[in-house]
């Protein structure tokens, strides 16, 4: 590898706590790569940060539609006028910690539009003028239109400043990436994090445009990169690939920052006695996730709690079947902690939980982080009968599956383990080989021979 090869990413997210975009940058960054991230701009995070040698570029999200609803009308007739990245570094170069101030927070983000407003009068009539008119038939096509401004936001940048390679992570920003690298015949990247057009919540109309370019870019870029085998072979099969994807699993690093305790952490931390057996489920509260399957599967276990160590949108309805279903000492809440932190805290548990539902291909192709932090924290492994968890688990035998729709047959594994101290204690030896096999210093290893060869091809 040539140092100083120049990479950009793309991530439609704020990249603050993107584990797999920031693992698989800070190993290039330390290969010698200088590498930019591009990502989406909001309350919480500011323009330009620098984090372990990578620069984060940050665009505001203000697509078209958005602009009509405020009245915003000059800005839809204009160029969109964004700083230099050169002033970007000055300004915020020495900030590595993001700031709380609101107020400085908004002047920041109307600054990197640089955008002057409508008459108060005028705005408010355009503003009520298209909300009737035009809202129904642009929500339509809300995505797009987001992405599209994404895409002209971060080829000025791309222009500015050319790469040798970009890297588009997920379906949505592989357009912005081959785009980009167009004019410099770069070479392109795709890291599909997901089947994107198989997640559950899309819309018919979205599914069939997703698919439509996911047909188009999957076959052009010069590497595709995987999240495990089964969507590997989905793509292959879908769009004929001849050039197989690239499998980076979701591995969390162990390594000199991160070292396991013999403490017992999480039981201490909610104050459960030693002999408190504990089945966890650590992550986003997210839909289809089978979280509430996995509350009412309470009901029958013979002994021990399950704990909910995470945060999101569905923690109050979960909170709230607890109750209903008179569970409180039975189900436990506690917020998710730091990164650096999760191993120690996952360790304590006696079994760790994968209830996913079957809502789709994308759910039934899964392969969380949890998965293998789980693995990595030596926790035996209780998840739904899916391809890829029935795969590993019984690949490496670290525990049991189970019929995610059935909150009996959830029960029915958790009792096999917490009940036989024999099988879990050779299901947590066994973790420790599969342990060797999932981390990130072997995925590293993989990302750099792939860059390797797209460098010298």
């Amino acid at each position: 590898m040539m140092r100083g090869t120049k990479v950009t990413m793309f991530v439609y997210n704020n990249c603050d706590k993107d584990a797999r975009v920031l693992k698989e940058a800070a190993s290039l960054v330390n290969a010698g790569y200088n590498v930019k991230i591009f990502a989406v701009l909001d309350k919480q995070t500011i323009p330009y940060e620098v984090r372990d040698g990578i620069e984060i570029i940050r665009v505001l999200k203000n697509p078209l539609h958005y602009r009509l609803f405020k009245g915003d009308i000059k800005s839809i007739f204009s160029r969109t006028k964004l700083k230099p990245l050169s002033e970007l570094r000055e300004e915020y170069g020495n900030k590595l910690v993001k700031e709380d101030n609101e107020d400085t927070q908004k002047l920041d983000q109307s600054e990197a539009l640089s955008q002057k407003s409508a008459s108060g009068l005028i705005k408010g009539f355009l503003r009520i003028f298209f909300r009737y008119t035009l809202k129904k038939p642009l929500m339509l096509v809300h995505k797009p239109l987001c992405f599209h401004d994404f895409y002209k936001k971060t080829k000025v940048y791309c222009l500015e400043e050319p790469s040798d390679i970009y890297h588009g992570h997920d379906l949505h920003t592989v357009p912005t990436a081959y785009k980009c690298a167009q004019p410099t015949n770069a070479k392109v990247v795709y890291d599909a994090h997901e089947l994107y057009t198989e997640m559950s919540g899309l819309k018919k109309i979205e599914r069939k445009l997703y698919t439509r370019l996911e047909r188009k870019y999957a076959p052009k870029v010069d590497q595709l990169i995987t999240v495990n085998q089964s969507i590997a072979e989905e793509l292959i099969e879908r769009y004929n690939l001849t050039k197989a994807p690239k499998i980076i699993f979701n591995c969390p690093e162990v390594n000199d920052k991160i070292t396991l305790t013999d403490e017992d952490v999480l039981r201490e931390r909610l104050k459960l006695s030693p002999s408190t057996k504990i089945v966890l489920y650590q992550g986003g509260f997210a839909p289809n996730r089978g979280l509430q399957n996995l509350i009412k599967s309470a009901q029958y276990l013979t002994e021990g709690v399950i704990v909910f160590m995470g945060w999101g949108n569905l923690e109050n309805e979960l909170k709230e079947l607890t109750q209903t279903l008179k569970l409180e000492d039975r189900v436990i809440f506690t917020p998710g902690v730091p990164q650096n932190e999760l191993l120690n805290n996952s360790k304590s548990a006696d079994v760790g939980v994968i209830p996913y539902q079957f809502v789709g291909l994308n759910n039934y192709y899964t392969s969380p982080n949890k998965l293998f932090e789980y693995i990595n924290a030596n926790v035996p492994i209780a998840g739904s009968d899916f391809p890829e968890l029935k795969r590993v688990i019984g690949k490496y035998n670290i525990g049991v599956t189970f019929d995610p729709e059935s909150p009996e047959s959830i029960a029915e594994s958790l009792n096999e383990v917490l009940a036989n101290d024999k099988l879990r204690t050779s299901y947590k030896a066994n973790t420790k080989q599969a342990a060797l096999d999932f981390r990130w210093e072997n995925e590293e290893e993989k990302l750099l021979n792939i860059y390797n060869e797209l460098i010298a091809s």
